[in-house]
């Protein structure tokens, strides 16, 4: 098998400052490879929804997230990979439905896939969707904060399969990236959402971190994921809420 390749981040895009939370830093040994920053590869053009967001669950309303939200979004501690850094949404019984699992994943925005990776620890089946800054309104534009050079990112984990997308394929909000599982780190049925802001055009072949089998690039890009500074953590409701459902 083949040596999944490191995070590119294209270079003559600065770090961005952390905005939203302290952003911590690993509280385990930094693995000895590093994150490499080149110019990323020219990827597809997503089908263009100005403005738009979908829900992030087929056949529930943005209305009705919060009814089964099951997690919060808690910051975490500076230093410490802990806290919780997205939003989960399960339930076990709710109106005609009794479990959240096996229902679709919708991609909330329109962007390209910048992570697409099967069975890997914490996350599981997951995928990564970049949102350009040309696809947001001026008011989500304001809310993150975001920079020239930077875009949005969010990442859907514990899919039940893999997702049938791959590196570079463009999605459209409302496209279905999966269902709803409990692979990796999960102990039961759910989607774990997060979201985060980021240098543009940012690719992940692989990630996976606590485990002993994961490779130097695997670990490399976690720990850009989550703790480098290099992609800023912000509460999934921030862009949810923007919804005028």
């Amino acid at each position: 098998m083949a040596t999944p390749l490191p995070v590119v981040i294209p270079s003559e895009t600065p770090r961005p400052t952390p905005t939203f939370f302290p952003i911590p830093q690993p509280s385990l040994t930094p693995t000895p490879s590093p994150v490499v920053f080149v110019p990323a590869s020219p990827s597809a053009t997503p089908t263009q929804i100005p403005h738009t967001l979908c829900s992030p669950l087929e056949g529930y309303t943005f209305a009705e997230l919060p009814d089964i939200e099951s997690q919060p979004f808690i910051a975490p501690r500076p230093g410490k990979d802990d806290g919780h850094h997205g939003v989960d949404f399960a339930h076990w019984q709710y109106k005609d439905r009794m479990t959240l699992e096996g229902v679709g994943v919708q991609s909330v925005l329109s962007g390209v896939v910048a992570a697409s990776v099967p069975e890997k620890y914490p996350y599981g089946n997951m995928i990564i969707v970049e949102t350009p800054v040309e696809f947001l309104s001026p008011e989500a534009l304001a809310a993150f904060q975001i920079q020239p050079g930077q875009s949005l990112y969010l990442l859907y984990a514990h899919l039940k399969t893999p997702s049938p997308y791959q590196l570079g394929d463009p999605v459209t909000c409302g496209d279905l990236l999966g269902n709803v599982g409990n692979t990796g780190a999960s102990g039961n049925p759910h989607l774990h959402l997060e979201t985060r802001v980021g240098p543009a055009g940012a690719t992940f072949a692989s990630m996976e971190y606590y485990k002993t089998t994961s490779t130097d690039e695997e670990r490399a890009n976690y720990e850009s994921w989550r703790f480098l500074g290099d992609f800023i953590l912000f509460n999934p409701w921030t862009l949810l809420n923007l919804s005028s459902d």
